[in-house]
């Protein structure tokens, strides 16, 4: 083959490549940013299997690698254990990994726990309850802090979904409840307030813990139709 040819398709594919690298660090800069707080990273952060569906739709980026700024509204805290659990609800941000949650809390972040990464939840039918119930009081004060606790497919709902829109002009029963995620918080100050019905938008997630109260309080969630 001509040596001009040979020379000519190199430059060629590559110049295709660099136009192609570009396209596409321009359509990654131009999506919404998602800070992954991960242990381990290399232990694939729990979401590895899943984290080209998110790509689709967000930037991903790592607390290890960037600092904790105001383009990452959502923060996904990927491989919370037990101990950690403990330590965060008693105050305690001693490690790099705790600290990066610290820092989140602090900002404002819309913070995500992929509760699947707790052996407390593998572990329910087996543990004492008390044991179990220890851990899920833990979680209250998570919730309290304004951490939403889901699975991981929980996230990935909430992800992909963004914002419902409101269900304009249709009867609203109760309070009020027209956001992504409805927490064991949110029920119990529908009761402070009296209401025993609250209505929430179809795809709505309603953590374990809020629906638990519900049941437990007689709090009838009613799904607003489409």
């Amino acid at each position: 083959m001509d040596i001009e040819k040979i020379i000519a398709e190199v430059l060629r594919r590559l110049e295709t490549e660099i136009v192609s690298n570009a396209a596409g660090k321009r359509d990654d800069e131009g999506k919404a940013k998602v800070l992954l707080i991960s242990r381990e990273r290399s232990r694939g952060h729990h979401l590895s299997e899943k984290i080209n569906t998110l790509q689709a739709h967000y930037r991903i980026e790592y607390a290890e690698d960037t600092s904790l700024k105001d383009a990452h509204q959502i923060a996904i805290i990927a491989d919370l254990d037990d101990s950690g659990l403990a330590k965060m609800t008693s105050g305690i941000f001693d490690e790099a990994y705790l600290a990066a949650i610290h820092e989140a809390i602090l900002k404002g972040k819309d913070i995500l726990l992929n509760k699947d990464s707790l052996e407390i939840f593998r572990s329910k039918d087996t543990a004492p309850f008390a044991f179990f119930k220890f851990y899920e009081k833990k979680l209250e004060v998570l919730e309290a802090w304004g951490i939403q606790v889901l699975s991981l497919d929980e996230i990935l709902d909430y992800l992909k979904a963004g914002s419902d829109k409101d269900c304009l002009g249709r009867e609203i029963y109760g309070k009020n409840l027209m956001k992504r995620v409805v927490t064991d918080r949110d029920i119990r100050e529908a009761l402070e307030e009296g209401q025993k019905v609250v209505t929430v938008l179809p795809h709505t997630i309603i953590t374990d813990i809020a629906k638990e109260t519900a049941a437990k309080e007689g709090v009838d969630i009613v799904v607003c139709k489409e």
